[in-house]
């Protein structure tokens, strides 16, 4: 494929600044492709010469493997010899290609003193950090620190302290937004000032007052259904004069929020500490520590500093990245490639003005940057744009509907400047002649939002079975399949309805996006059950499991009333059963997951997709059950959403939501539920804690008081500044942009009783039809449709397993303890478990907050005998899983060590025990024998036991116990379970 005039001039132009502007379908990959290697043949380019940076692991692979696919097409039609073939394609395994968190990292990785010394912290980041990228993992370390924030320094802000700490969540969400501005937290000073970095000093943080005061003349005032929240500050004004009187405008474009600002100051840089005490990485957090080490040291900014550097989906940076950009150019060689029309990332906190307003943004960042000392050494001289004028993808017809969306206003009383837009649109032309007229765009119009599900299925048959489409590729044409149709949707609630509306009536149906999967009757109920294993003493843990089950309130009354540890009742007895099941796996997070589903025979999408996120939260670090409890809640209050594909089906419809959809496309392409309130979304900011360059830092809750009476309620002055700001809905007409360009041949926009706007546009313009009445068919799967069972062979006689606990009496009722736990402390099970944890911290060399060892005043012990074996120079292991085999009982003794210490000439393997009492000693010393023998297998070494009553505050050895007693003990746990019906089985161990 040879590249078009608009490609070529963005692909030879190697040198200066440059906006590459790609819209939908234009061949943007090809041409920075191009770009890169004309770049890379260059006989003066080193592999750090060049640099490459966008947002997905999956674009920097395809980047770097498109590279170097055209680099060996250019060999094998000998537009390159093979001397300039092996100079590139060196160059391209050298050369960075990455994501910007990536890249980010690396930065941070080099130069971790840095951070530390800008902020004034004392620690020091490990080099060992890594970026968590699950966010509700992130909520819950933020929602712990501000736990623990607010318990030592809450005093210090009054009232204040209880917006916070009711609102980690949204609080979480606002030092984000800060730091995507490039806005940070100085140490305060000595004389009690809380000075800030960027933000014009914390000046931008108090807003533009005079500006607001202004558009609040045109504000109308309350109604009467209002939530006033303040009601002592409300004396004096009359809330329902129209307009307001002019006082009470005042008060609200003029409040005194500097107690809140400075509150904000100091939650933020504790938690920037506590990143790098924790190694804790955000997005965000290597985001912004980059930026540090590349300001605060001109090293490390040389040593990073490339002459060519390219970024990609430049509409999706926020200001922070861009500052990372300027400050790596050696030369004035910055090529930007994006599209401002599909900038539709607002809520990560994007700045979409660093592609409309590229050259003011170059000029702005600079002066900043360079303010004391030069950072940014380049000038950007004359900025060319060139935009990439031919599409790829589809016909005229869905192009120009598409432009057409970036036009029109969303609300009657929306003043959109439709001039002022069209001016800053590069339209695109067709390439695709071969389409011709198989190409459509039609409205339906239906009686109900459930109507309008029922329509997506109809319009999909319609598609498929009617014969009335073509699908043209490559200049061929074929009849449509379900795999050529995209059901794109603005929220992924309703991509599940119309997903289990397809499901319904078997319709292949392939559901990709995001869903709120905790927020799921799957995810309720796992909830339900790690409440209920987790705490005996809840006697509320076993009530949405019997509600679920379908037993009535009074039932469920009687049921509780009795004591769970004694009643035999059936239904109390199998999920007592259960449960002691389900315990013995608290440190085997997957399959207590798994076995909690098949309970209910559970296998789908939403359980995989659960399944996954918990095991992987779990797997990479060391979370508890309890942790993950608080993980589900967090993701239920919040909404949050993962990423889910349905059952695998070779030709299906893609069910997605429009977010998901960008940078996709699809023969067809269906629109649903673009109706009034839907879609345009016209909801508020709902945030508690809100900042923009306008309205500054503003909260939208405060503390009411009456008489010696105080609460939390909304603020009317919030209230009122965000009533008098006219919304922006510019991002939700992109979004439809980009829904619309995803298609190449036909659209179809659906509305029902009460249209949007945007759908009346369409409507109005081009008319419409109404939705069918008639009853949607259920058809029958095709064989083609479905991926081939795999084939199973025969089930093996099933081995055995034990786990090593099973064999230990440590309770009254048996051979098999309850759960892997072994601690009798006064403290609890959970505290025995969360000493366990920190301990293998401290074994891996992971840093914790100070105030643990006082919390936890066992670990005092733990650290001295870690420190007195690294000190006599051990590799130390911890929590190693190992199985010892006892093949003359076809059966697997399995177990988790603590901790082993591995010398040249021995090792001495060690368990943590926190009891009061040394009780147990013997079954503890059974416990270690395993764990001896299987080490002496696997090291041929000699090994010595050791138990560490950390309580106690003394450490017991001894030499592991005979072979002999484990197979004894082995033994009659076989025959003490044998006659309970349960064995372990491989799926149940690890």
């Amino acid at each position: 494929m040879a590249l078009n005039e608009s490609q070529r001039k963005i692909a030879e132009t190697t040198e200066g600044m440059m906006v590459a502007d790609a819209g939908p379908g234009t061949g943007k990959t090809f041409t920075v492709v191009s770009r890169c290697i004309n770049i890379l043949r260059k006989k003066d380019v080193g592999p750090k010469d060049l640099i490459m940076l966008t947002f997905t692991r999956n674009a920097a692979a395809e980047m770097k493997e498109r590279v170097t696919a055209e680099v060996t097409r250019m060999l094998s039609e000998k537009e390159v010899t093979a001397e300039e073939f092996r100079h590139v394609s060196k160059l391209v395994k050298e050369t960075y290609i990455g994501t910007f968190d990536s890249f980010c990292l690396a930065v941070v990785k080099q130069s971790p003193f840095n951070i530390s010394k800008f902020f004034g912290f004392k620690e020091e980041l490990s080099r060992s950090a890594d970026i968590t990228e699950n966010d509700s993992m992130n909520r819950a370390h933020f929602s712990r620190f501000l736990d623990r924030f607010m318990h030592t320094r809450g005093e210090d802000f009054g009232d204040l302290a209880a917006l916070a700490a009711e609102n980690p969540s949204q609080m979480y969400n606002l030092l984000n937004r800060l730091m995507a501005r490039g806005i940070l937290p100085y140490k305060k000073s000595s004389t009690g000032r809380y000075p800030w970095f960027g933000g014009n000093d914390g000046k931008d943080l108090v807003g533009d007052t005079e500006t607001l005061r202004q558009m609040l003349e045109g504000f109308k005032g309350f109604d009467k259904s209002d939530d006033f929240g303040d009601v002592s500050s409300l004396e004096g004004f009359d809330v329902y004069a129209k307009p307001p009187g002019q006082e009470m405008k005042d008060a609200a474009a003029f409040e005194d929020r500097s107690a809140l600002i400075d509150m904000i100051h100091e939650i933020y840089y504790a938690y920037l500490r506590q990143c790098v005490i924790d190694g804790h990485l955000t997005f965000g957090v290597v985001a912004t520590f980059a930026f540090v080490v590349l300001y605060s040291d001109p090293q490390a900014r040389e040593s990073f500093k490339t002459r060519y550097l390219i970024v990609d989906e430049f509409q999706d940076t926020n200001t922070n990245q861009m500052m990372i950009s300027l400050m790596l150019l050696k030369e004035p060689n910055l090529c930007v490639v994006g599209d401002w029309k599909q900038g539709i990332y607002g809520f990560r906190f994007v700045t979409i003005e660093n592609i409309t307003r590229f050259e003011d943004r170059i000029c702005d960042l600079r002066k900043f940057l360079n303010d004391d000392t030069v950072r940014v050494s380049v000038h950007p001289g004359d900025i060319m744009r060139f935009p990439l004028m031919e599409n790829y993808r589809s016909s005229q017809l869905v192009i120009d509907r598409a432009y057409e969306s970036l036009t029109i206003p969303a609300t009657t009383s929306e003043p959109l400047d439709k001039d002022a837009v069209r001016k800053d649109i590069t339209y695109i032309t067709s390439s695709r002649d071969e389409i011709g007229d198989n190409t459509g765009f039609q409205c339906v119009q239906c009686e109900s939002q459930d109507a309008e599900i029922e329509e997506v299925l109809r319009r999909i048959l319609d598609y498929v079975e009617s014969g009335n489409y073509t699908v043209v590729k490559d200049k061929e044409n074929r009849r449509p399949r379900y795999g050529d149709i995209a059901v794109l949707c603005r929220t992924s609630a309703v991509c599940r309805k119309i997903f289990d509306a397809c499901q319904e009536h078997g319709i292949p149906a392939f559901l990709q996006g995001d869903v709120s999967v905790m927020a799921t009757r799957y995810g309720k109920m796992l909830l339900a059950w790690l409440r209920y294993i987790s705490n005996d003493k809840d006697v509320w843990g076993i009530v949405p499991i019997l509600a679920d089950l379908g037993y009535s309130e009074s039932e469920i009354e009687r049921l509780r009333s009795y004591k769970n540890d004694t009643a035999d009742e059936p239904i109390l007895v199998e999920l007592r059963e259960f449960k002691t099941r389900l315990r013995a796996k608290r440190r085997r997070i997957t399959e207590l997951i798994s076995d909690i589903f098949s309970y209910y025979g559970w296998d789908n999408d939403i359980t995989q997709a659960i399944t996954t996120i918990l095991s992987s939260s779990h797997r990479n670090s060391l979370m508890t059950i309890s942790d993950l409890i608080r993980i589900i809640e967090s993701d239920i209050e919040t909404d949050a959403k993962y990423d889910v594909d349905g059952l695998p089906l070779s030709n299906a419809v893609i069910i997605q939501t429009l977010h998901k959809s960008k940078g996709l496309e699809y023969p067809f392409v269906i629109i649903p539920r673009i109706d009034q309130n839907s879609y345009p979304s016209t909801g508020g900011d709902k945030s508690v804690f809100r900042f923009s360059d306008l309205t500054g830092i503003r909260c939208s809750r405060t503390i009411i008081y009456f008489g010696n009476e105080k609460k939390i309620g909304s603020s009317w002055r919030t209230s009122a500044v965000s009533k008098s700001i006219v919304k922006d809905y510019s991002e939700e007409r992109r979004l439809l942009f980009v829904g619309i360009s995803r298609a190449k041949q036909y659209v179809t926009l659906i509305a029902g009783k009460k249209p949007s706007a945007f759908f009346s546009y369409y409507a109005d313009k081009y008319g419409k039809t109404e939705g069918g009445t008639e009853p949607v068919p259920v058809l029958t799967l095709t064989e083609e449709l479905l991926v081939k069972r795999p084939v199973i062979g025969a089930i093996k006689p099933r081995r055995k397993n034990i786990p090593v606990h099973g064999m230990m009496h440590l309770d009254k009722s048996g051979y098999r303890a309850e759960t892997e736990s072994d601690e009798f402390n006064k403290k609890g099970m959970q505290y025995g478990t969360d000493v366990h944890k920190l301990a293998e911290m401290l074994v891996r060399g992971k840093p914790f907050d100070a105030h643990l060892f006082k919390e936890y005043p066992q670990l005092n012990m733990a650290r001295d005998v870690v420190e007195r074996l690294k000190g006599e120079g051990a590799l130390l292991t911890a929590e190693k899983e190992c199985s010892l085999p006892l093949n003359d009982l076809n059966a697997t003794v399995r177990g988790v060590i603590d901790m082993y210490a591995e010398f040249p000439d021995r090792i001495e393997v060690h368990d943590w025990k926190t009891d009061a009492e040394p009780v147990y000693v013997n079954e503890y010393k059974l416990q270690l024998t395993v764990y001896a023998h299987v080490l002496a297998h696997m090291k041929n070494k000699p090994v010595t036991c050791h138990i560490d009553w950390l309580t106690q505050g003394r450490s017991e050895e001894f030499q592991p116990l005979p072979t002999d007693l484990i197979i004894e003990k082995a033994k009659e746990f076989l025959s003490a379970v044998t006659k309970t019906q349960y064995i372990p089985d491989e799926e149940e161990l690890l």
